[in-house]
């Protein structure tokens, strides 16, 4: 019988090293309390230094869907809510396979370069992102430097 692979990527903010190993542990029981076979776990420093990025290998009786491994990779200690909710947003508009955007490059900066502040791109962004309400009204205009 064949095995669906899938990779399920987390954003460990906060990973004290002596506590390392028993995360790994606990992510094998939880995947393999589920069925599912945990091939490894990779861990490397995130670029910004702050925490680790984990890479969680595994395999499935059949593949699962896109809301299935948000899913997987919420409970397996996915980062904050907010992406949670974020990566939940872009998997109902119907985003298959590349709705999980973890590592990716942060594309706001506070405070904006003037010459970034009336860009029609940046507008249109914003306004698609409250639209499918992803960002609060709140949010939105903490952001916005003017």
């Amino acid at each position: 019988m064949k095995h669906a692979k899938a990779i399920l990527m987390t954003d460990l903010d906060f990973m004290p090293k002596p506590w390392l190993d028993f995360y790994k542990d606990t992510r094998r029981l939880m995947v393999e309390g589920l069925g599912y076979k945990l091939n490894r776990i990779i861990t490397k420093p995130s670029p910004q230094g702050k925490g680790l990025h984990a890479w969680i290998y595994i395999e499935t009786p059949q593949p699962l869907t896109e809301i299935e491994l948000l899913k997987l990779q919420y409970m397996v200690g996915g980062d904050c809510h907010t992406r949670s909710r974020i990566n939940y947003r872009r998997v109902r508009r119907g985003l298959q396979g590349f709705w999980n955007k973890l590592f990716s490059i942060k594309w706001k900066k506070k405070p904006l370069p003037k010459r970034c502040q009336k860009c029609r791109i940046r507008r249109a962004v914003w306004e698609l992102a409250l639209k499918d309400e992803i960002w609060d009204e709140a949010k939105a205009k903490q952001a916005t430097v003017t």
